[in-house]
């Protein structure tokens, strides 16, 4: 049993993409990675039970979803992993920036500290008449820094929640989406979905998505919660 080769897809098949994937009981913008775990796992199901046009047909289906992918045909899925990632760059570079101006606004701050505790003289006289700016400097640089660092902590968590509620639909949580699933996936299509995205967002340490990863599985995993939740939609 071998995959079908992406260029020899029909040129009708490929005019219908969703179809395709509807085949892989996926949605378009699932990931490689998900749609080959499906393919694999519908492929040894429809083989044991001797389910030969539906193997075909399976196989054309992934010929025609391979062929688009590798022409950038198919639609990406949109998730934080790229706002996370622009933003975690700007947090280190804010925390490298705060060490930096750490390093320079705390030796003017005890300096000037020491010499309002020590009366100036000799050498330090000099330097007596700089205590009130190296007060100042000191303080407002480090209080400076201080803002920096709620700022580096806070923004980049605050800005990937607010990507992932955008991206959100509209009303209750669209649980076929989240699994980049078919409305019409089977159970075992949902239990391949589930275990593979959870397994990657676990490994990312991404606890939103997998969380809801675990409720969607909670809905469409069990039957009488799915048929309930199908009829929602419906209306």
């Amino acid at each position: 049993m071998a995959l079908a080769s992406a260029g020899h897809a029909p040129a009708d098949d490929q005019s219908d993409l969703r179809g395709h994937y509807a085949l892989l009981q996926l949605s378009p913008d699932a990931e490689l990675e998900l749609v080959e775990q499906v393919y694999w796992h519908l492929a040894f199901k429809y083989h044991r039970e001797g389910l030969r046009h539906e193997l075909q047909r399976l196989n054309r289906a992934m010929a025609a979803v391979l062929s688009a992918l590798g022409q950038g045909d198919a639609p990406r899925p949109t998730t934080s992993v790229a706002v996370g990632g622009r933003w975690g760059s700007v947090s280190r570079l804010a925390w490298d920036i705060w060490w930096l101006g750490a390093s320079l606004a705390a030796p003017a701050l005890a300096m000037g500290l020491t010499l309002a505790v020590v009366s100036p003289g000799g050498d330090l006289q000099a330097l007596g008449r700089w205590q009130g700016v190296l007060l100042g400097s000191g303080a407002a640089g480090l209080g400076t820094l201080a803002a920096v660092a709620v700022l580096a902590a806070v923004v980049p968590p605050t800005v990937r929640s607010l990507g992932r509620r955008s991206t959100a639909p509209p009303g209750q949580t669209d649980h076929y989406a989240v699994l980049h699933l078919d409305p019409a996936a089977s159970r075992d299509v949902v239990e391949v979905a589930y275990a593979h995205l959870a397994k990657a967002a676990g490994t990312r340490g991404d606890s939103a998505r997998l969380s809801a990863l675990q409720e969607a599985y909670r809905v469409l995993g069990d039957a009488d919660r799915r048929a309930a939740y199908d009829g929602q939609r419906a209306a």
